[in-house]
């Protein structure tokens, strides 16, 4: 998604909120309000380490463009610890987030706060800006892991899945899985102790299971 993060805008009940009546005045604020927040966020998003999932595994649009149409796989996890999920938000337009701003500039800005309050400060406006998608996915029915990215000395590195609070359940093979990948799959998921399942076309239900 080109527009990743960058779903929100400083609308003119912002600095009304503040007490600043004058129009112009008001317009010059956001304006500098949003380029000054543009900036960190050019900052930070390559520090971000997300990763995302779906509440559904039979979502034919997601394995047409997430699977190559069926000829890869899916694979479910189990939750271990729900605190580090969370759900994205899907609006029409973009979203006013300038009190919200405001409060996280006050925490930053003008109180005295040590590196980890510091980095938790900037989790906050992470988790804002990468929960909020355009109400075009929303068919996606996304759920992410969001990390915060001072944890990480560099990008590219494995992080396991208990990190994520995950545990691998179960792999769901693509209906149009080349018998030579279905085979290795099925051998790769055997050596690991993990269960796999062939997804398959219900004629009646006009449906993939």
């Amino acid at each position: 998604d080109p527009c990743e993060g960058q779903h929100y805008i400083y609308s003119s009940t912002t600095p009304a909120g503040l007490g600043i009546i004058d129009t112009k005045k008001a317009e010059e604020y956001c304006k500098k309000r949003s380029l000054s927040f543009y900036e960190v966020y050019t900052k930070i998003k390559s520090f971000v380490y997300t990763s995302s999932f779906s509440y559904k595994y039979n979502s034919m649009p997601m394995w047409a463009h997430y699977a190559s149409n069926h000829e890869g796989i899916c694979v479910e996890y189990e939750v271990i610890d729900h605190s580090k999920l969370y759900e994205i938000q899907y609006f029409v337009g973009k979203i006013d987030i300038g009190f919200e701003m405001e409060k996280l500039y006050e925490e930053y800005v003008h109180m005295d706060i040590n590196e980890n309050e510091y980095f938790d400060t900037l989790n906050k406006i992470n988790v804002w800006l990468y929960t909020i998608k355009s109400h075009e996915w929303k068919y996606e029915q996304e759920v992410r892991v969001i990390l915060n990215y001072n944890i990480y000395d560099k990008p590219g590195i494995n992080i396991s899945c208990e990190e994520l609070g995950l545990k691998i359940k179960c792999i769901y093979i693509g209906i149009n899985c080349s018998e030579e990948n279905e085979k290795e799959i099925k051998l790769l998921a055997e050596q690991i102790g993990i269960p796999t399942q062939k997804m398959k076309f219900d004629p009646i239900k006009r449906s993939i299971n």
